[in-house]
């Protein structure tokens, strides 16, 4: 994801996701996500206070959130901010943004959250994709 000021309304509590950063080579850019989709994710109650108080001041719209510049930056450097993270929070290794993705929809389902529902807020296209991957839970 590349998310800019500007796709963060912290009055409502949405934020939207349209964009992704890709660095294929030396150079990154910013295209659409890999599904081609636009969601907009409601933020509510304490998680909506935990992020205006993350954000506190938001920057000019156009600037990305993650270092608040002009560019985003490389996604390599957010897997390595989140290994050492994990490091710290002494979780195993194994644990990554992917594997906690899974984790997130398993527990939608597990916690009686519909496939349609899981699908829509995970930004997945393919109803039949949640059931052949997550069914199980």
């Amino acid at each position: 994801m590349a998310i800019t000021y500007g796709d963060i309304d912290l009055g409502s509590g949405s934020i939207r996701i349209d964009k992704a950063a890709t660095a294929p080579s030396e150079t990154v850019t910013v295209k659409t996500t890999k599904a081609g989709t636009v969601r907009v994710l409601k933020v509510k109650d304490a998680n909506l206070d935990l992020l205006r108080e993350a954000i506190g001041t938001p920057g000019p719209s156009a600037h990305f959130v993650i270092d608040g510049g002009r560019k985003p930056i490389r996604p390599a450097i957010i897997t390595e901010r989140f290994s050492q993270v994990r490091k710290l929070a002494k979780l195993r290794p194994g644990i990554t943004f992917h594997t906690l993705r899974h984790a997130w929809a398993t527990g939608c389902l597990v916690g009686g959250m519909s496939l349609h529902d899981v699908a829509h807020l995970g930004g997945w296209k393919s109803v039949d994709m949640v059931a052949r991957v997550y069914g199980h839970a």
